[in-house]
């Protein structure tokens, strides 16, 4: 009989954990964003730009996996619902394992995200109005 596992199982976190930071040469991201058509735009730039890509569509969920995966970069939309990217944001500073992580703020006009893309690259917390 095959033992089914939950998906939260701490073992199985675990072990994600683990081989996920023991990919040394794999740039992580992950985009807290909650509109989905954006969320996939995000994704697929930082794809072809050689990130592996994370998401999460709420800022619970994004907090959990920004500690569990500790990225590289954290792409947040500032308008995520149902309080703001403000919250996450500093709950993101705050927290001793995610402080350091730089953040690039999504603020989703789909001719924006190259923009974003760019920011995050270079490890900045917003993108610079000339990031073309």
């Amino acid at each position: 009989m095959q033992k089914h596992l939950a998906k939260d199982d701490p073992s199985i976190m675990q072990n994600q954990k683990t081989k996920t930071r023991s990919m040394p040469n794999v740039r992580r991201a992950l985009i807290i964003e909650d509109d989905l058509q954006s969320q996939s735009t995000c994704r697929r730039q930082l794809l072809l730009e050689g990130y592996q890509v994370h998401t999460a569509d709420s800022a619970r969920q994004g907090m959990l996996k920004a500690k569990r995966l500790a990225p590289d970069v954290i792409l947040v939309d500032l308008m995520l619902r149902p309080s703001g990217g403000k919250d996450i944001l500093s709950l993101l500073r705050q927290d001793p394992l995610t402080r350091d992580i730089p953040i690039a703020y999504i603020l989703t006009w789909q001719n924006e995200v190259g923009k974003v893309v760019k920011a995050a690259q270079r490890g900045l917390k917003r993108p610079p109005n000339n990031a073309n």
